[in-house]
Parts: C-alpha cells; structure tokens; sequence
C-alpha cells in the first residue's frame, strides 16, 4: 500500500508517466492490492495511457486512498528519501539533493534544512580541493545537519 500512495504522489508531480500506470498497477496486484480497476489498468496496454488516469482515480476510489494534492505529494516523496537517508540507504547529501531536486524552486518549510545543507555543500566541496582542513568539518557538519532533518522528516514532524 505504501509503494501505491507514493506512486499516487509521483504521479501528481509528474514523475510518473501515464504510460507507465499499468505496470505500476500489475506490481500493486503482485503486492496483494486488488480492486476491479486496478485489474482492469494492469491489463491495460501502455498505448491506451489516455484511460489510465481515470483507471487511477477509481483504483484510488475503490481503494480508499486519497490523491495527494501537490504539497502533500511533495511531502511524502521527500519523506521516503528521508527514511532512506535515516536507514543509511542513500548518502545525506544525494537524499539532500533527491529533495531539492522534487521542489523545483518552492522550498516548503519542512524541507528548507535540506536544501540549504546541500547548497552549502556544493559550495564547501568546490573550495574543498584548496584547503580541505578548512571544509572538511563544514561538509561533515552540513552532513550532520542533514541526517537531523531527515529523521524528523521521517518521523512527520518539520525538519
């Protein structure tokens, strides 16, 4: 069901394709999800993805889970990164980039630490190369400062 709520939110963003819903609807049924339109969407050829969004929103419908709006999607993407970040499975500063890169210019509030953390990095690291005794404990630091807001993040509390 997770993995369906956070395909729910790419798809809001627009990170996922029309074309790609009917693979997206088999993995759910692989996954135990099941309802009439998510059948009928996994059999749906990836051609016909003009049917796939209403196939989506009745899948949605019948599965009781709403659309995110758009803060809201944005929210649980960064999240996944989050917990990602948290469970040592993504380095601090790709997560931190991962969530920068999904707010496209409008940083909400909970996700600013990241966004100033992997901006300071990417300064820290090009002077780095110079004097990597003066960066090195502020790259550690930005570091640090991401691994914080990612576990609040992951939590559901602002980061």
């Amino acid at each position: 069901m997770i993995q369906f709520r956070l395909a729910l939110a790419q798809w809001r963003l627009g990170r996922l394709r029309s074309a790609e819903l009917p693979a997206l609807a088999g993995a759910a049924l692989d996954r135990g999800l099941d309802s009439p339109a998510l059948r009928q969407l996994a059999g749906l050829p990836a051609s016909i993805d003009y049917e796939a969004v209403d196939l989506l929103r009745q899948v949605a419908r019948e599965l009781d889970i709403p659309i995110p709006d758009e803060r809201e999607a944005l929210l649980a993407l960064a999240r996944s990164i989050a917990r990602q970040i948290v469970d040592g499975d993504v380095p601090p500063y790709d997560g931190a980039r991962q969530i920068w890169g999904l707010c496209g210019g409008d940083y909400p509030e909970e996700l600013l630490a990241f966004v100033d953390a992997a901006s300071d990095m990417d300064d820290f690291m090009l002077h780095k190369l110079a004097k990597p005794d003066q960066y090195e404990p502020l790259i550690a630091a930005c570091e640090a400062d991401i691994r914080r807001a990612a576990q609040q993040l992951a939590k559901g509390v602002a980061a």
